[in-house]
């Protein structure tokens, strides 16, 4: 049996799960964390997996030979979708995503065409896999599936500039979420092999709730972003 690990947490109101897991499915050790949104607030908070995900492959589109050379390609004046903006499933946003400082080295600013096109109601015997599945009692995950496609991309290929989705709540409240590290074939994501303008990386967030369903998604970046206090929301 191949040991892979789960931590969750549910909203504020509900049972907080946390704990190590064993499981039959993927490959190597893995983690994981569940953590709860603002419960009772359709605003701000910390949360939610990460939906960027990338690899550290440097990017084909760089014409120097020196493959850690810095890439700029792509569209630096797409139009960005602005804070507050609610969208149904399947509509894109236009969102810019940072990793590093400026100045540095490895500092990279990409701009992504995100759109979120599924939400999947999972169930229950999903963690049936976990030899602590006991603790999972009345949690159900759903699957949040979006894709991300690179409108621009300024600096290092090394880069990891990242979007982080929150499953939402008919009320615009964050549900409980499983941020997974490894294989997890009910969610899987897939990740960029280069920094090229029109690729696609496809993120799977994994939100959790207790008789609750998630309708929805939203953007809100960290506590210095413009979108902390007014979200992109997507709903079906």
């Amino acid at each position: 049996m191949t040991s892979i690990q789960r931590r969750l947490v549910l909203p504020a109101g509900l049972a907080c799960v946390a704990g190590l897991l064993a499981g039959c499915a993927g490959s190597g050790s893995t983690t994981a964390t569940m953590t709860g949104g603002a419960s009772g607030s359709t605003s701000g908070g910390a949360g939610g997996t990460s939906s960027a995900a990338t690899t550290s492959t440097p990017s084909t589109t760089s014409s120097n030979t020196d493959p850690s050379a810095p890439i700029t390609a792509g569209d630096p004046k797409a139009a960005v979708t602005a804070p507050g903006t609610k969208l149904k499933v399947g509509e894109p946003a236009t969102l810019v995503a940072e990793s590093g400082k400026k100045g540095d080295k490895y500092y990279t600013k990409a701009i992504y065409k995100v759109t979120v096109t599924d939400i999947r109601k999972g169930a229950n015997s999903d963690f049936d896999g976990f030899s602590n599945k006991a603790e999972f009692a009345g949690v159900t995950p759903w699957y949040v599936e979006s894709t991300n496609e690179i409108v621009y991309w300024e600096g290092s290929p090394y880069g990891s500039p990242s979007i982080s989705l929150s499953g939402v709540l008919a009320d615009g409240r964050k549900a409980g979420w499983v941020s997974a590290f490894g294989n997890f074939e009910k969610c899987k994501s897939t990740s960029f092999k280069n920094r090229a303008v029109g690729e696609s990386s496809k993120p799977c967030t994994i939100a959790a709730t207790k008789g609750e369903a998630v309708t929805g998604a939203r953007y809100e970046g960290d506590s210095t972003s413009d979108y902390y206090k007014a979200p992109v929301l997507w709903q079906k």
